[in-house]
This record gives C-alpha cells, structure tokens and sequence, in this order.
C-alpha cells in the first residue's frame, strides 16, 4: 500500500510518521550465537569464572565440559522421542546455568518448571510443551515424580561428553519459553536472544569483567538475561542459595563478597534492595555500576533512592515489557529523571524490534495518543504461530505483529511511555480508571517508595510502601492524590504496608494483594452501615438533584455524578451548597463539597452533620443560617462555610468602606465601552475547531505595531524602541507569548507546542506534535481543557527585564501579563472563546515548552470556539444568580465603618 495514502499517513502528521520510522529503524540482530560465545570463552580463557554458588563454582572450560555433555544427551533423547521442548525443574544454583548452556548448545527450546508447583500444574506445563526430557537435581528427583514417560537427568551427576559425536543438530526458531508476567508462557526466538545480548553489550559496555547476581528464579525473562547476557561476554553469574534468594542482607553481602558489578531485577526487588541499604548504613556495596530494572512500571524514587545509597555514577536502565519473540522489547537509559513523573517511559526498541502503538483498527497512534503496544520486527519473522498469541497484520504495511497487554503513547522525543494494562483498566463511579495513574501519582510524593493499587468492589484501594525513616499518613496521602486527579477517581482507601506480597520472581503479586482486598471488604461490610441512598429520603435526593440541574443549566443531574463533569466551577459548587442550605433546609460541607462534587456527597454530608446536632435531614434548621458556619475575617482564618462564603462576597470587600464620608466628584457618561459588552470568560467551548485565520487575528493583537508614519520607522516608539498594543516597563517586553495545540486543535496547524514570534507575526515550532495534557491543570478546569482547540502561555524571560528593575522585576512581568490578557480578551471577538485558568503544572509546562531557569510562567488562557448554547444558559443562570443573592443579602447587616 502507498503509504502516503495509507489510513496511516491520514491520522498521523507527516513529521510523526518520520518519527516512528526512525524509532523503529534498528540495528541488524548479532549473528554469533550464545553456545558459539561460551565455546570461544571455553577454549581462549579456560580458567575465568563463569558461575559462582555456594555448592560449586565453575569456570569456563568447567561449564562448557558439562553442559557439553548434558547437550549430547538431549540430542540423544530427543532423536529418540521427538520431542519439542527440554524441562528445566532446579532449585537456585549452578545448576540452573549448566541446564540453560546445555539446552542452547543443543539447539533446543527449553523451559522452566516451578519445583515448588503441585504435581499436577508440573505435568500439565510438561505436556503443553512437548517435553520428554527433564533436567533436574538428585534431591528433588527423589522428592517429585513425573509421569512415567519422561526421562530424568540429574545436572549433579557427573556427565561426560560423547567424543564420536561431532556436532549437534541446527538449533529451533525458539530459545526458550518464559514467563510473561501474568502466568502465560511465551515464545523467545534465537534472534531475539543474540540481537538482545549484541545491544546490551554495545550500549552499555558489558564485559568479561562483569558479574550479575541472579535474584530471580529460573522461568522469568529476568533470570534469562541475567545467563545469557553474562555467558555471551564473558562475565561471571553469582547465584545465591534457595534460601537466599529473598534475603536482601544475603544480597548485599554476595555483592561486596564477589564484587557484583550488575544488579537485574524487577522494580519491587530493587525497592527491597533500597530499604536494605537504607537501614544497612555505611557498609554498602561500591563495585555496583549498572542497574537493569524491567518487568513492571519503574517508579521514579527506586532510581533516585539507588543512586542516592550507591552513587549518582550508577547507570540505570529501564528495559520495555517482556513480550513474545524477545526478552526485552524496549531499553531507555535514565539520565536525570523527570521528578513529576510516578513511573518512568520504557525508550526506544531494541535491536531486531519494531515497536507500534496501534488503535483498534491497527492504524499508527500520533504522538501523545494512546494505543496498544504491539512488537514485529525480525525476533518474530522465525517464529511460528503459537497458541495464545496469534499474530495480526496491520493493514496498511502488512506487516505480522503480535499484541502485547500493554497500552502505551509515543513522545515526541521518540520514547514510548507505557500507561498501563489489561489488568489495570477499571470503572470507578462509572468513570474509567487506569489504576497505573493512580500508582503513578502515588509515587510522586515524596516520602512514598512504591505503591499498588486494585479495584475494591466499586472503588479502589492503594497500598503504598513509605520511604525508609517517613512519616507518612492516609490523610497525607489522600490529600496528596486530590492534587493530582478528580475525587471521583480516588482510592477508597489508603492502607501503609510494611512490604508488598511478591511473586516467584519478585514482581508485586496483585493476586494476594486482590484476596486481602476482598477479606477486608467483607469484614468492613458487615460493620459499617448501608450507604446513603439506603437512610437518605428519595424526596430530597430528587429534589437536591432538580436545584443542582438547575444551577448548572442542564437537564438532568444524577446522584453519583461528578459535577465537574457537568462544567461545574468552584463558584457554582458554592452557590449549590448555598441555595441547598437555603432550599431544602440541610447543612453542607462546602469543602468536602469541593473535593467530591456530586448530589450524592451534598446529601450524604448533610445527613451526617444533622445526625451529629441529633436532628433528621430535610428539616429547617432554627436560628442564624450563619451559625453553623465558621467565624470570617481578615485574620488569616479560611472561610469554608458556603453560607459565610456568599455572605463574604456579597459585602464587595474590594470596596473601601471608610471614605464614606468624603467629598466626591460626579463623572459624566458610565456606559463601557462596546468591546466590554462583548467581552466573557468561555469555559466549555464548542465542536467547531478553531481556523489558523482566526488565531492569527488573535495573536495580531500581541503583535508588535507597524505604523508607516511613525517618525522613527515602522514599529518604532520613542528612541528606536518597538511599540506594542500594551504598555511595558521600561519598553523591555519581557513577557513572551507560547501557544500548544490542544484536543480539538486548530486547522490548518499540526499538533504542536510553538513559540509566537511578535515582529514577524509567526509561530516557531519548539516542540512538535507536543500538547499539555488535562492531567497538567487543577482538576475543576480538566473539562475546558479536553475540549479547547489551543492554550496560550505568558511566560516571563527573567533575564530580559532583572538586569534593569532588580527584584520588582516579576512585579512589571505580571503588569505586562495583565495587559496582554486583556488585549488578547478584547481582541478575541465572536469568533474565538477564551478562558484564564490557574494552576498549570509548571514544570510541564516548562519542559513542553522547552524553557529554561531564566523563565516563568505567569498565566495560561484556553481557547477554542465559543459554544453559543452555553454563553446563553450562563448568563441565565448568572442574572438568576444575582437576582437570588439581591433578596437574600438586601437586609443583611452592614459591617461597622460600611455604607
């Protein structure tokens, strides 16, 4: 197919599309196999150390006479039975590294069996893959049994190799079976061990003179990298004892006893190695240089933590989900991490990988969209269709990729960023949950290690690993995720653990970590009383609902639903506990109103406080509305109380009071301007995307003036300086103007972060297909930011205006921040909808759009098309408002000095 008129070319921008073929535009996979290496060691470097236990340590020439011999004997077996696949069944132990080189050098696929898995669940995985053959240890043959058909070989016995057999025959498409992280064997091709090994040789400086401690059981990808990489180099494996492998005091002290230069394992054994260290104080190891983590999301304290205790010398990768055809689909090397991020991007695929994010129709994902990862390349091309894992074709490359459980989105710096599973999509209150976001924002706090969070009947619940030496609360938390994402979506509950249950091979056990979840649930169940619809009368829960509809100018408002979703802001949530109260004669929490914002909360909230005075829901209140509320005033003290809150504004408290007396003088006229009758704050915009004309005309009013009569030249003011349509300290024009494409985005504009150039009246590309995601912005303006089709950015160049105002410089930046967002405001007529928010994440904002410490971002207005619907209902419901407030507050008392 064409590809330039490929569905592909359709959705993706042309530079996107150059993008992902660079990203995938890998190196050729490594020729030499693994058995050819370990033979070449063998014979040029006999006595160097291949493996080191604690019953036996081998050298090279050690370890190839043995496996040798153990290859002779599969060859045998398996010329005899036909057999597919060979068994491995050991304990941790040299063993476990002769069975592997032993397998390789056969050429045949091998297998891990669990020898603590019941007898049934090992027959079972003997079966699926075709093994007749088992390589064992004497102790757990004479403990286990195997069905009477399958031969046993005992690694510890000694074997010797067949001399009259000259070669072996050519080895399978696949290496090995391992396991994926959720229980399924999958397929890893001969190329994809050889490419995986070549790269990570080359791009890390792996060598002879390097040792791994293998802290992962046989059967994972971690435990397969860990063998071969160091037996392809030449490095040694050091492999702790059965009892050992969960002791992390052990770990340490194999480490510093065998000069361990390689630490591979999964995030949550790394996070047991930081605690250890932590705790171990000064006697920690200095030999480590490289730290492999792979097989869940990194969290950003484990690196940080690491190089803390170990050193900022440690290089630390991060390798991309294990998937079939190779060990390892992607690898990015952490430099200095980005510290907002709770998980960190898994980087670019590995030699012989090609990485896609496809939607469901198999069409290519442009940047910041997510998809489902899906891995070709050559470490599948040789591999047979395997049950389980039928592979797709994309329709516009034809191309055979498989589906990984992984959905993913592409940066524009060309690094995939994993945003989670199949297992971690869930509904929350009928909104849909990635519980990875949650686990993410989670281990952005500061004194959090690691965390897990499950689905807990119709929520969920987080589990969360304090940092060594914290203090650290549920309440802490909890206020730490309302920061971060709706309420709507917040955890149930937090509980602090003192560890996370593991897997066999070290990964968080989600399944026993579900099963405590539901024991708890269920004793909480039978404790605690029915919910609120159960005590809360029908009456009132509908009639709550009518007011709320009404306030928010839409049809209908159900009981569970977030009001933000709705367009609620935070003043329309105040006016909706006020008139509750006034109304329907119940009492509100305005803040817990704030944080969960639904019908639902305002009642169930109310009920509680009424059952606290020892009075029923729904009935009047006697006495002082205000009573309930919290003292106001200019002490310091927050005003929470939303009846105090109304009355609060309604006293105008920007106005002097104390001038009342004074003479004044009386001004003609009064009428504002045209422009002003015009001018409202649009926030929720409509589906129409917004035409590069009409930002252009916008970002005009922000131009720098070209007036031909002007004595000094065009666009000059007094002495040479350029004018603009607004004023500026000292003529410096400090504040720069930055526009990002947003979810609607604009026509005639591809998708992008840019910086707007006021003398040539263009946009520069700083970023391309970059967009500040709604995850950015404070939570109540999300709903306007997922339907704007821009956002300008007024951001402070410091060093343009400090050398010459000193400190009151970002005084005059927000002066000049002031003056363009009114020019833009009046500039943005009928055509355009432009909304001022807050509280955008400045370090997103930074890194998006590429500035430096000398800058400041001082605001950050949204815009798209203006919805007319909405501007109509809005100002309905604020002439309503006013009118409402009028009668209620006309005879409210006058504070003392006030007219």
């Amino acid at each position: 197919m064409d590809p330039v008129t490929s569905p592909a070319s359709v959705l993706v921008p042309p530079g996107q599309l150059d993008l992902w073929q660079r990203l995938n535009d890998t190196p050729e996979p490594a020729a030499a196999s693994i058995a050819d290496r370990v033979a070449a060691i063998a014979h040029d470097d006999p006595d160097r150390p291949a493996v080191i236990a604690a019953r036996r340590q081998l050298s090279y020439a050690q370890l190839h006479h043995a496996a040798r011999a153990v290859a002779e004997r599969i060859a045998v077996e398996r010329d005899t039975h036909q057999y597919t696949a060979v068994s491995i069944c050991v304990e941790p132990g040299w063993e476990q590294v002769v069975a592997v080189t032993a397998a390789t050098i056969a050429g045949v696929a091998w297998h891990a069996v669990d020898p603590a898995a019941a007898q049934s669940a090992r027959w079972q995985h003997v079966k699926d893959r075709n093994s007749r053959l088992v390589l064992t240890q004497s102790w757990l043959d004479e403990r286990l049994r195997w069905p009477p058909e399958v031969t046993r070989l005992l690694l510890d016995e000694e074997q010797s190799p067949n001399p009259t057999r000259d070669h072996l025959p050519a080895p399978d498409p696949v290496a090995c079976w391992v396991d994926d992280g959720h229980g399924r064997p999958v397929p890893v091709s001969q190329v994809g061990v050889r490419s995986l090994v070549a790269e990570l040789q080359t791009r890390l400086g792996l060598s002879h003179d390097d040792r791994v401690l293998a802290v992962c059981p046989l059967g994972s990808e971690l435990a397969a990298t860990a063998i071969f990489t160091m037996l392809a180099v030449g490095g040694a494996v050091v492999v702790p004892d059965d009892i050992d492998i969960r002791v992390p005091a052990t770990w340490v002290d194999l480490v510093r006893q065998h000069d361990v230069t390689v630490w591979h394992s999964t995030p949550t054994l790394a996070a047991m190695l930081v605690e250890h260290l932590h705790h171990r104080g000064d006697d920690l190891p200095d030999t480590l240089r490289l730290a492999l983590l792979g097989g869940e999301p990194l969290p950003l304290p484990v690196v940080t933590e690491l190089r803390r205790l170990i050193g900022d010398e440690l290089r630390v990768v991060n390798l991309g989900p294990g998937t079939v055809g190779g060990l390892w689909s992607t690898l990015l090397e952490i430099g200095e991490p980005d510290r907002r991020r709770g998980h960190l991007p898994v980087g670019a695929p590995l030699a012989g990988r090609r990485v896609y994010l496809l939607s469901e129709s198999l069409t290519l994902c442009p940047a910041w969209v997510s998809g489902q990862l899906h891995v070709g390349g050559q470490v599948v091309a040789e591999l047979p269709d395997q049950p389980g894992h039928p592979p797709v074709t994309r329709p516009d490359t034809g191309e055979r990729v498989y589906r990984c459980d992984y959905t993913g989105r592409l940066l524009p710096d060309g690094v995939i960023d994993l945003l989670g599973d199949d297992d971690s999509q869930t509904d929350v209150s009928g909104h849909p949950l990635n519980l990875r976001d949650v686990e993410a924002a989670l281990t952005t706090h500061p004194a959090i290690l690691t965390a897990a969070v499950l689905p807990d009947g119709a929520g969920s619940v987080a589990y969360v690993k304090a940092l060594p030496g914290s203090q650290l609360t549920s309440v802490e938390i909890l206020a730490h995720l309302r920061r971060k994402m709706s309420p709507f979506l917040l955890p149930e509950r937090v509980e602090l653990v003192g560890a996370l249950p593991l897997t066999r091979d070290g990964r968080t056990d989600r399944h026993v970590l579900a099963s405590r979840s539901g024991s708890v649930r269920a004793d909480r169940a039978a404790a605690v009383d029915a919910p609120f619809r159960a005590t809360a009368p029908a009456d009132l829960i509908a009639r709550a609902c009518r007011l709320a509809a009404r306030i928010l100018g839409v049809a209908d408002v159900d009981p569970d639903m977030n009001l933000v979703d709705l367009g609620a802001n935070s003043v329309q949530l105040v006016r909706l506990a006020t008139q509750a109260e006034q109304e329907l004669g119940i009492q509100v929490d305005v803040d817990e109103l704030l944080r969960f914002p639904s019908v639902g909360v305002l009642v169930s909230v109310s009920l509680a406080a009424a059952d606290d005075a020892g009075g029923p829901a729904g009935t009047d209140v006697p006495g002082d509305p205000l009573a309930h509320a919290p003292e106001s005033g200019s002490d310091g003290i927050l005003i929470l109380g939303p009846v105090a809150r109304v009355e609060f504004t309604s006293r105008r408290p920007g106005i002097r009071r104390d001038l009342a007396e004074a003479a004044t003088v009386a001004l003609p006229g009064g009428a504002p301007p045209e422009w002003l009758a015009g001018r409202r704050t649009t926030r929720r915009f409509g589906p129409a995307q917004v035409s590069l004309d009409a930002l252009g005309r916008l970002l005009s009013a922000v131009a720098r003036l070209d007036i031909a009569s002007d004595p000094d030249g065009p666009g000059s003011g007094a002495g040479g300086n350029p004018r603009y349509g607004y004023p500026s300290a000292g003529t410096l024009y400090p504040v720069q103007v930055y526009l990002t494409t947003g979810p609607r985005g604009v026509a005639g504009l591809d998708p992008g972060a840019f910086y707007y150039h006021p003398e040539r009246h263009e946009l520069t590309v700083v970023n391309p297909g970059g967009e500040i995601g709604d995850e950015a912005h404070a939570w109540v303006n999300r709903p306007a930011v997922r339907t704007s089709s821009f956002a300008v950015y007024l951001v402070a160049a410091r060093d343009a205006v400090e050398p010459m105002y000193g400190t009151r410089a970002r005084d005059y930046c927000l002066i000049e921040a002031g003056a363009i967002l009114q020019t833009l405001m009046a500039a943005a007529g009928a055509d355009l909808g432009l909304c001022p928010v807050g509280e955008v994440d400045p370090e997103v904002a930074g890194t998006m759009l590429r500035l430096s410490d000398h800058h400041e971002l001082l605001h950050t207005i949204l815009g798209g098309s203006p919805d007319p619907d909405h501007h109509a209902a809005a100002r309905d419901r604020e002439a309503g408002m006013l009118r409402r407030l009028d009668g209620a507050f006309r005879t409210a008392p006058v504070p003392d000095g006030g007219a």
